[in-house]
Parts: C-alpha cells; sequence; structure tokens
C-alpha cells in the first residue's frame, strides 16, 4: 500500500514532501512500513503547517549520514528543528537559507530564523483571531520581545 494513500487529507505540496521522504527512506535500503508511513505522513503535515515540509526528507538523509537508521533518530533530528529553528543539516554555526510561504530564499542566521518562526507564529495566531491590523500585531511582536 502506498504511503499516501492512507489519508484523503493531503495536499499537493504535502504528497510532494511524502514521496521525497518515503524516497529518502527507501535510500538508506528501509522498507516503509504502515506504521513509519503514518509516521511520515504526520511529519510532514505538521511541517507543512511551519512552512518547510521538505525538512522531515532532509532529516532521513541527515540520519543516513550519520549511519543511524531509525524514525526515532529522525523525529530526534525533527524536534531539534522546531525547538532551536533551524534546518536539519550539519552546518557548524553557518548561516542556513530559508524561505517563508514561496518567498525569496537567503541566508540567514540562527537567530534570525528563530525570531522569523516565532513572528509567523504570532501573526497565524492574530489571523486566527481575526486581528487583521497591522498595529496589534506589531504589539504582540513588542510584548514577546521581537521588536
Amino acid at each position: 500500500m502506498s504511503p499516501i494513500t492512507n489519508t484523503n487529507t493531503i495536499t499537493n505540496h504535502e504528497h510532494d514532501a511524502v514521496v521525497a521522504a518515503v524516497a529518502a527512506w527507501e535510500s538508506l535500503g528501509l522498507t516503509v512500513t504502515k506504521m513509519t508511513s503514518d509516521d511520515m505522513i504526520a511529519a510532514v503535515e505538521e511541517w507543512e503547517k511551519l512552512g518547510h515540509p521538505e525538512y522531515v526528507a532532509q532529516a532521513i538523509e541527515v540520519a543516513g549520514r550519520a549511519n543511524k537508521r531509525s524514525w526515532s533518530y529522525v523525529q530526534g533530528i525533527l524536534r531539534r528543528c522546531r525547538d532551536n529553528g533551524t534546518a536539519p543539516g550539519y552546518t557548524n554555526g553557518q548561516s542556513k537559507v530559508v524561505s517563508f510561504s514561496g518567498g525569496q530564499s537567503k541566508p540567514i542566521s540562527d537567530e534570525q530564523y528563530a525570531r522569523d518562526m516565532a513572528k509567523q507564529a504570532i501573526y497565524e495566531q492574530c489571523l486566527a483571531e481575526g486581528i487583521h491590523d497591522w498595529q496589534t500585531q506589531e504589539q504582540r511582536y513588542r510584548e514577546a520581545g521581537l521588536l
């Protein structure tokens, strides 16, 4: 059974990210089980909300370079990415290339990336609450220490 047929709520963008994750997993010589498939789809859906569903496949590749072939190791990489606001990979403090919602990619520091992710979360929270004026959004950024 294809991992993509396990849910009917998956978007085209998520579909591409799931296909990339499956390909990365199989490139390590691993078989995609139903449980792994479900975990991959859940991870892609989570990272789609954060704007970077491609991180799942990248985390699998990082795990492979570290000669670790378990989903729990991949989950640890993704957890570190979320907690630190960084992309998967070994950068040794170098800047990363990131982009929000299809915007122009440019190198930024880990600290700037974390601030951008926090601002994006506040912006999305404001929209969810029906707040569309920039003054209120800016006030929330200031309260969070982001400006």
